[in-house]
């Protein structure tokens, strides 16, 4: 075999290693940002299992066509498309998903080179299966979490009921004599639930199992998946009861542990009992399929892999003039040094779970009152440069969290204007009620030292289109603090008194406000 063929299939494998490293680490900032992704630090491992055992059989060596090098070109055109998202957005999911695209594109190509079709064929599975790491679309996400929270908080208040506990139910959060008990995220199902379609769909492959089985094992490890979910959320519950409230933080990690093993050990156990007498060797011939190349041109792809990176940072460096717009320091600061006489302030702690979801560098928050007896909360969040806000963060709106605790949204969001120091401060603001109260949420974001529309308007943040205008119209500048404003309110209060008491509140605790419009 000559220097040169063995060295192009060198390159060509380096190059595959690197592209899927690179989406892989990307991605596992979402994995370990939100616990509900972070079985994907396994589906790496899994898929370079299933990869080899799949690398089998006789094949021959395909030359290189106009349309593979097509291909190709449009391979480093989707990598340098996800480059420059993920420098300009990386919070955005569809970063990620170009990145699995390219590398899985470039799978394709470089499999066919080496063994035609047919070894394509035989590797169609382990690059789906990788494909499970993705983190799914947030509003297919969004949609999934509130209706199994639904389903779990409703089904847990008429057990609780039944075996003659009081229990009420408020949203997705349940009322007990000896305090609240709210549904987060994790214990949604949808955790569950995603792990366990990706333990059974590895384990039907592992097992090698014929795709009615395979069917059966999907379907019970999701019923399974969401009966020991149920569980779990009961267990928590009437540790509140017998507890109090403090059982939460608690038993909450230790039950969740708990519940997942149960879960793969019962997908394990179903996967064994649907694949009697198989036999596990290695399927396949003797022979591999070549991996030295004939030509040059794993050379060219290895070398664009490294340059599609320092092109991508080039051109943000030539229109930003070099400056990063995610600032090192935050825009705002709480405090309450300076409060006129009869106003009062109190520090607002953090729940159990905030941080494991938000991953913030910097956190205040606190209670303010007036002398009339208004009050509101202020929440303030800061995430430094180099640790990008994660995106549950982004997308962990009032609109999705304020459900979790019991309050139903009554109008729709709208974007609104408070005045702070006599400076504008854009906001998107929600409305909400549980039983006799009412309560108005502000929110606004800052990147890059100022707001944007599409971060501020939830209708035009579902826009791809303007949220990819960003790369040219503000460029570099990443997400990285957020402010949010909880004012109850009466039902007859009018919207202007609202949002003129949600600037005074501000007015009072946050300094400076510097941010640009």
């Amino acid at each position: 075999m000559k220097f040169s063929q063995r060295f192009n299939g060198l390159a060509w494998l380096a190059a595959l290693v690197c592209l899927w490293v690179w989406t892989w680490l990307h991605l596992s900032e979402e994995w370990g940002a939100n616990e509900q992704y972070q079985y994907g630090f396994a589906v790496p491992f899994l898929f370079l299992y299933l990869f080899l055992e799949k690398w089998r059989g006789g094949f021959a060596e395909q030359r290189a066509t106009w349309k593979s090098i097509a291909i190709l070109a449009a391979v480093w055109m989707v990598f340098l498309f996800a480059e420059l998202l993920r420098q300009q957005d990386p919070i955005w999911r569809m970063t990620g998903a170009s990145m699995m695209i390219a590398a899985t594109a470039l799978t394709v190509v470089w499999l066919h080179r080496c063994g035609g079709s047919a070894l394509v064929r035989a590797l169609v599975f382990p690059l789906a299966f990788v494909w499970l790491a993705l983190p799914w679309p947030v509003p297919v996400e969004l949609y999934l979490t509130q209706n199994i929270l639904s389903v779990l908080s409703t089904g847990t208040v008429v057990l609780m009921n039944w075996a003659g506990v009081a229990a009420l139910q408020h949203g997705n959060a349940i009322e007990l004599t000896h305090g609240m008990v709210g549904i987060d995220t994790a214990c949604s199902g949808i955790q569950s639930l995603q792990a366990s379609v990706m333990a059974a769909l590895f384990l039907g492959e592992f097992y090698r199992l014929n795709w009615i089985r395979r069917g059966w094992l999907l379907g019970l490890s999701l019923v399974t998946a969401m009966a020991v979910n149920f569980g779990r959320v009961f267990s928590l519950t009437y540790l509140v009861h017998l507890y109090g409230e403090s059982a939460t933080a608690l038993y909450h990690d230790k039950v969740g542990y708990t519940a997942s093993a149960i879960t793969f050990l019962l997908i394990l156990l179903l996967a064994s009992r649907l694949a009697p007498g198989v036999n596990y060797q290695s399927v396949g011939s003797a022979g591999r399929p070549s991996t030295a190349l004939s030509g040059k041109d794993g050379v060219a792809i290895l070398l664009g892999l490294f340059c599609i990176p320092l092109a991508a940072w080039a051109w943000f460096a030539a229109v930003t003039n070099g400056t990063l717009k995610t600032l090192a320091t935050p825009q705002w600061k709480l405090h309450s040094d300076t409060l006129p006489e009869g106003w009062k302030t109190e520090d607002w702690k953090p729940g159990a779970h905030e941080y494991s979801m938000l991953r913030y560098s910097k956190r205040e928050a606190m209670s303010v009152s007036n002398p009339s007896g208004a009050m509101a909360f202020v929440v303030h969040f800061f995430w430094k440069p180099g640790r990008s806000m994660p995106g549950l963060a982004f997308y962990h709106t009032p609109q999705m969290c304020m459900p979790w605790i019991g309050w139903t949204e009554t109008d729709a969001p709208r974007p609104v204007v408070l005045t702070v120091h006599g400076t504008p401060l854009p906001c998107v603001q929600y409305r909400f009620r549980m039983e006799d109260a009412r309560q108005v949420v502000y929110q606004t974001l800052c990147a890059g030292g100022r707001t944007s529309a599409f971060i501020l308007v939830p209708e035009a943040m579902a826009g791809r289109g303007e949220r990819l205008s960003m790369l040219w119209h503000a460029p570099r500048e990443q997400v990285n603090e957020e402010l949010l404003v909880y004012l109850p309110v009466t039902e007859n209060s009018d919207a202007e008194s609202e949002n003129h008491l949600a600037g005074e509140m501000l007015e009072q605790v946050l300094y400076p406000y510097r941010l640009s419009p």
